[in-house]
């Protein structure tokens, strides 16, 4: 009998520095769910970033390849424009191919207008998230599989999409807890603008 492939659930934090977090040294924030994660899970502490900023970085993230060969190293991706990661780009949801179920929670950013998008068309089974950065307008939530992605929500609510993001990377799992699954979870926060979760707020 063959060994199943491992499951993968990449997670980003948009704008989280390295040693914001307890496992990493952080002590200004509390992250005891964090650090259980990379207690109990897999930590890459010798890395560098593809670039400083969000669309050249997902896209060196997706592709393994300096964002400059994509024609994305020079800016963010703007409400305005037309532009995108190639359709012809290797990402890791296509090199997985059938194998495995894949999708994208969360943040896009890497381009809101065919041909590039939506993220299905870059291999992702499923998307559920942002166009781009929620501190754009006009913002909506969309979700869908293959090329059935529509609007689910106008102006969704900032202080809950953590939370949203992080049910529905929840349900892909159990969905396919019988077949290796790829989730890249790439979160709003903690970039600005801050709006905590009414339900987190203890009073403290």
């Amino acid at each position: 009998m063959s060994k199943r492939q491992p499951n993968f659930i990449v997670i980003v934090a948009d704008d989280l520095g390295y040693g914001d977090i307890g496992c990493d040294g952080g002590t200004l924030i509390r992250t005891p769910n964090l650090d259980q994660m990379a207690a109990e899970g897999v930590r890459f502490t010798d890395f560098y970033a593809s670039a400083n900023v969000c669309t050249p970085s997902r896209a060196g993230l997706l592709t393994g390849r300096y964002a400059i060969r994509s024609g994305l190293a020079h800016e963010v991706i703007q409400p305005a424009d037309t532009t995108g990661l190639p359709l012809s780009e290797v990402t890791i949801p296509k090199a997985l191919g059938d194998a495995y179920a894949t999708a994208l929670i969360g943040k896009w950013h890497l381009g809101h207008v065919a041909p590039h998008w939506p993220p299905t068309a870059h291999g992702f089974d499923r998307f559920y998230g942002l166009p781009y950065s929620h501190d754009m307008r006009p913002l909506s939530l969309y979700a869908g599989e293959g090329a059935s992605v529509e609007v689910v929500e106008e102006r969704p609510d900032l202080a809950r999409l953590t939370q949203y993001f992080f049910e529905q990377t929840l349900a892909f799992a159990e969905q396919n807890r019988d077949r290796p699954f790829f989730a890249l979870v790439t979160l709003t926060a903690p970039h600005i603008p801050l709006k905590p979760n009414p339900d987190d707020l203890t009073g403290s």
